[in-house]
């Protein structure tokens, strides 16, 4: 049964929404994860690039941290940029309390601008990476670390064990080009000699701005829902790949698509061979209408006709997309926004039923258990152990 698991970003804002605590809380969310959020940078940013940042004082920083662990003790914690020396010596002192934390350190952006400074860099080397159950990065952010290049999949492998050796229990190295187009991701964890190798097509999507910050914190919500490291990062691996992420992230893209910002839409550069730019048309147009409609509309054919498609081609649609069929993606939404009144308001269960437009206490019973596997009564008194 799948419940909302707490999990922490510590992490800068992007005011385009594509990355930082805005990107992470999206993602967390939809992974079934429960997203708490410390903010540590604010950025002045739209789709043409940072135009300045803003690092907050380290008492902001970490009461913030405080006042959470304070109050609920998240599964797991995700760390992104953290461009303040004090703040990180502070907060590695924090996050020990939970052993599931993954660092997506964000020293260099998607463009290749350098982040932060040399002060910051010996900080997370010192305090930040020992206290790392996973470390993810690019290898330019590898190179900035280890202070050499790292220019092919043999040197990814060599540099993920020299950065393990600082701390971190496993480290995922993202996207070197390989032959054949395809991209290689590396994963090299401690006190093993097998290496596990992730590959995809070389799609520049995944160079895109905000992907690595997306699939640490897919990592971290796997982590605290209890999977392993390899399972985590295989589960977050194909998240991105199976174009959820660009969903989520539609709004910013559409814009970078009209103004030619952090190099056009990444729905239309990040297709699969068997997936049309149609298709994806389609499916967001899907979401944007169960965004809209689905407390009061749960039929598919309600769906197909106002997107003047037949419901055996939207089942094709969402099928190739999410592997799932319409009335599930359907059902997958409405759940989330449920469980999270179920968690976090005081309404009764006839109160949230009635307010998502079942007719009847019964009903809505039904249609939680048939989904989750059990009822909404147990399912927030489980929610409520979690917060003990």
């Amino acid at each position: 049964m799948k419940e909302l698991v707490p999990i922490l970003t510590i992490t800068g804002s992007d005011s385009t929404g594509g990355a930082g605590v805005q990107a992470d809380i999206r993602t967390i969310s939809a992974l079934g994860g429960y997203a708490l959020s410390v903010v540590t940078s604010v950025t002045v940013q739209n789709t043409q690039g940072i135009h300045a940042m803003h690092d907050l004082p380290a008492d902001i920083v970490v009461g913030q941290m405080n006042a959470i662990m304070d109050d609920v003790r998240p599964k797991a914690i995700k760390v992104g940029m953290v461009r303040d020396v004090e703040s990180i010596r502070r907060l590695a002192k924090e996050v020990v309390a939970c052993s599931r934390v993954v660092c997506d350190p964000g020293l260099v952006s998607s463009r290749g601008e350098r982040l932060v400074g040399d002060e910051v860099v010996d900080a997370l080397r010192r305090w930040g990476l020992p206290r790392v159950m996973v470390l993810t990065l690019k290898c330019s952010e590898a190179e900035v670390l280890l202070g050499h290049g790292v220019e092919s999949v043999e040197e990814m492998v060599t540099a993920a064990r020299e950065l393990t050796a600082m701390g971190p229990e496993a480290v995922l190295m993202q996207g070197m080009h390989g032959a054949d187009k395809v991209l290689t991701d590396v994963l090299v964890m401690e006190g093993r000699d097998e290496v596990v190798y992730f590959s995809s097509p070389d799609m520049e999507g995944w160079q895109l701005h905000g992907v690595g910050g997306t699939l640490s914190s897919a990592v971290a919500t796997y982590l605290g829902q209890g999977d392993e490291v390899e399972v985590a990062v295989k589960k977050a691996h194909d998240y991105i790949q199976n174009l959820v992420v660009y969903w989520l992230r539609e709004t910013k893209e559409s814009v970078a698509s009209m103004r030619g910002g952090y190099g056009g839409s990444l729905l239309h550069r990040a297709q699969t061979p068997t997936v049309s730019s149609r298709q994806v048309e389609l499916y967001n147009q899907l979401m944007a209408l169960i965004a809209e409609h689905y407390r009061e509309a749960r039929d598919v054919a309600f769906y197909a006709e106002k997107m003047h498609v037949t419901t055996k081609y939207l089942s094709q649609v969402t099928r190739k997309i999410r592997d799932k069929s319409p009335k599930q993606v359907i059902a997958d939404y409405l759940m989330r926004e449920v469980e999270r009144d179920l968690a976090v308001t005081s309404q009764t269960v006839q109160e949230v039923a009635y307010a998502y437009g079942f007719e009847s206490q019964a009903l809505f019973c039904k249609f939680f258990k048939n989904q989750r596997g059990c009822s909404p009564t147990e399912f927030r008194n489980r929610q409520a152990m979690l917060n003990i």
